[in-house]
């Protein structure tokens, strides 16, 4: 019973948060709009991210984004639950494909997610992980994405992710991107972040992101 309590908190406002391995409900529609800007040096990036349940095991989306070099990525996805939704891990599994850079992208991916009880309050843990495979290259990106979640006494969220990513003749990165999300309302949220570089050579960027459910 003690592992069932944070899966049943967490998913009473999963639906307000990006969902990776935790799919809309039917009918239901989430959309973030983020823009990352290097404090020093080259980095900025503006994304979008929409995501609709197509139905309860079902989840349509679009992620897209451009640098200051306006290179743009947009892929269209279809994420599957590949669990029962029952006990506190959820499994899911996508399929994308779009654009990337100007080369026809297909994109498969695997999230999985687990809701947590901790001293400070409810939270989550995710793994994301996905396989960009490039019309344009015979060696495929691939990201993975590690996030801890913690909600607030205060309905805020508090949020840690290492986004990993390995691309062809390119050093591989690790980015630590620690965040606060505060409520505004029940539909809308604003989230203020900062993007530091572990390994590679990306630069300490601020990021500046609004998420709206409806």
């Amino acid at each position: 019973m003690r592992a069932i309590l944070p899966l049943l908190a967490l998913l009473m406002w999963a639906t307000d948060i990006p969902a990776g391995a935790w799919l809309r409900d039917e009918g239901e529609v989430f959309l973030s709009f983020s823009q990352t800007a290097a404090i020093d040096g080259d980095g900025d990036y503006a994304s979008v991210l929409l995501e609709y349940g197509l139905r309860p095991a079902l989840t349509l989306g679009l992620d897209a984004g451009q640098n200051e070099e306006a290179d743009r990525q947009g892929v269209l996805f279809l994420r599957h639950r590949l669990d029962r939704a029952e006990g506190p891990n959820r499994l899911a599994a996508e399929l994308g494909l779009g654009t990337s850079e100007g080369a026809l992208t297909f994109r498969p991916g695997l999230s999985w997610g687990r809701g947590v009880a901790t001293r400070w309050g409810q939270g989550w843990v995710s793994v994301d992980t996905l396989a960009e495979l490039r019309e344009s290259s015979t060696t495929p990106v691939l990201k993975a994405d590690t996030t801890f979640g913690l909600r607030t006494a205060r309905d805020a969220l508090l949020i840690v992710q290492l986004q990993a990513g390995d691309y062809p003749d390119a050093t591989p990165y690790l980015r630590v991107v620690p965040s606060y999300v505060h409520r505004m309302n029940s539909r809308a949220f604003v989230e203020l972040g900062l993007s530091a570089g572990a390994v590679g050579h990306d630069p300490l960027a601020i990021k500046l992101g609004t998420w709206l459910a409806f």
